[in-house]
């Protein structure tokens, strides 16, 4: 029994989002937080965290956070295989992050990230060893060129003639 005068915290889980009713929550969420405009989706122009997209839905889970069985944060991590010159290479895709605006600025998303890379990793994903790798301060980046937004066609251009050596930054703002 709660005492006079507590305040009551919120409880919330981590969860895996399944079954139709959390799965419309997901779309929803997804929905609100990039501002589509109805009648699109964000599953729409994303649809690899769509649950129809195959081939193989081990390699794809969904994340959540609920609150009295409502989702209030989510994020999506599917395994893909890239094919290299010395075979293939489990690589994790991580994206759909989205929390609800009243539930932001609590670690939510944060925490999905973290269970998402751990999921990875258990799979023997690439992504997760380059995680381990910026976390530890090892892994170092090679910008090669900044562009500012205006100028995004010749960063691509740039991309596609090899004019760059390193990784391109485009600033926004």
């Amino acid at each position: 029994m709660e005492a006079q005068g507590e305040v009551k915290k919120p409880r919330y889980w981590i969860d895996q989002i399944q079954g139709s009713d959390a799965m419309s929550q997901f779309s929803g969420l997804l929905d609100m937080s990039f501002k589509v405009a109805a009648p699109g989706r964000f599953l729409d122009d994303f649809p690899i965290w769509d649950e129809n997209l195959g081939p193989d839905p081990s390699r794809l889970v969904r994340l959540g956070v609920f609150h009295e069985r409502k989702l209030v944060s989510c994020a999506g991590v599917r395994l893909a295989d890239l094919k290299t010159p010395r075979g293939r290479l489990c690589v994790a895709l991580i994206g759909a992050v989205a929390t609800h605006p009243d539930w932001r600025a609590k670690g939510l998303a944060s925490q999905l990230v973290a269970v998402a890379l751990q999921w990875a990793a258990e799979r023997s994903a690439a992504l997760a060893a380059i995680a381990r790798a910026l976390a530890s301060g090892t892994f170092k980046t090679n910008i090669g060129a900044s562009f500012p937004l205006a100028d995004i066609v010749a960063a691509h251009e740039a991309v596609e003639q090899g004019k760059v050596l390193g990784n391109v930054v485009v600033e926004i703002g």
